[in-house]
């Protein structure tokens, strides 16, 4: 995983510095278990040029529906979580971001992309966290925020 790029590219969409850790710990946790996952390549980049990183979002997919039914298999990624199938979500959006990255490094961000991403750290990945089934954003803060 080109470490660097990809928190930098994270960085020019706004992410908040503690959402941004928490991002890249969770790309390292999925990199450092894709053989433990199934994935025979040995990092995001090497899986990201083979099927667009396809393999391991069906691997999460996997290990997230297993987690739903009661199994335990999602403990070869978090072993100590008490509520993986909203981890594994999250972690699913954030490989999406590493593939969005790999896609289109140097692309500019839209104002709608930031308020998307805000809205996600700020407000969605807390609430799944919590095991809310929905969200209040107010626009407002929103705005007041991203400095709109």
């Amino acid at each position: 995983m080109n470490e660097d790029d990809f928190r930098e590219w994270l960085e020019r969409r706004g992410i908040a510095p503690s959402s941004l850790s928490t991002r890249m710990s969770a790309v390292r946790r999925i990199e450092r278990a894709l053989s433990d996952l199934g994935i025979n390549h040995p990092d995001l980049d090497a899986a990201f040029d083979a099927d667009g990183l396809d393999s391991v979002k069906l691997a999460l997919i996997g290990l997230k529906s297993d987690a739903q039914e009661g199994g335990e298999k999602y403990r070869v990624l978090l072993p100590d979580s008490e509520k993986p199938v909203s981890r594994i979500t999250n972690f699913i959006s954030w490989l999406g971001n590493y593939r969005q990255f790999r896609e289109q490094p140097e692309a500019t961000v839209s104002v709608a992309d930031r308020i998307r991403h805000y809205a996600l750290d700020q407000y969605i990945v807390p609430a799944r966290e919590q095991g809310e089934a929905s969200v209040n954003i107010t626009v407002r803060e929103v705005h007041d925020a991203l400095g709109l």
